[in-house]
Order: structure tokens, then sequence, then C-alpha cells
């Protein structure tokens, strides 16, 4: 009979996740945990496992006070959603075109003509 095996190795190719502001998104984060998982053979529980070896700062302290994220029997999908839910980006859609499609001087040269008063002079005849 032939057993799989697993490769645990692809737990380095995750990069400790802290869920904020410079951290990947957190589906970025989950995203990479599946792939590593798809490679290596891992099951959801181990899934699961490897995405609690890999929380730091606010993403542990969020795992940490909630008790059904540390239950043996949480499931991969509630594990993701649960982050997800809490960690999920707060920005519209266009912001995020908007910083992908242009840098950061562009950005602030085109607003300030959008916000800038028309100047009306009063003192011509």
């Amino acid at each position: 009979m032939a057993t799989a095996t697993k490769d645990m190795w692809v737990a380095s190719l995750i990069e400790p996740w802290k869920g904020d502001s410079n951290s990947i998104p957190v589906i970025e984060f989950f995203e990479s945990i599946d792939e590593a998982a798809e490679m290596g053979r891992l099951s959801s529980k181990d899934k699961v496992r490897l995405a609690r070896l890999k929380l730091r700062g606010a993403a542990r302290m969020f795992y940490a006070s909630q008790s059904e994220l540390r239950a043996d029997d949480v499931t991969y999908a509630d594990f993701r959603a649960a982050f997800v839910n809490r960690f999920k980006d707060k920005h519209t859609d266009q912001y995020n075109y908007t910083t992908e499609c242009f840098p950061r001087e562009e950005r602030k040269s085109r607003s300030i003509f959008r916000s800038s008063p028309k100047i009306v002079s009063t003192d011509d005849p």
C-alpha cells in the first residue's frame, strides 16, 4: 500500500504575517498557505497548523483572543474566514486602482488641481 507523504519543507515558503499595514493583505497570506499546502500535500488541519505558526503581532493577538480559532476541531475554512473578516482591506476599489496605477507624487499633484478653489480677482476694473 502506497502512503502519501507530507512535505513540511513548504512551511519555509510562507512568511510570518502580522496583519498590520506593512504586511501583505490577508487574502495573499492565505493564498500562499493554500499554494504551499498543495505543493506539500497538506491536509486542511495541517493548513490551520501552518497558519497558526506564521501569525505574529496583531494577527497573533487576534488569534489568542478567539477561543473558537484555538479549538482542535476548527476547520480551515472557518479559520480563514475569521481572519479575512477581521483583517480585510478597508479601502475601496478606486483607492486600490489609484495607488497601483499612479505613483505617490503624481497622485499628490493631481489632487492639488481637484481641490484648489477658483481664484477670482476683484482688483480688475
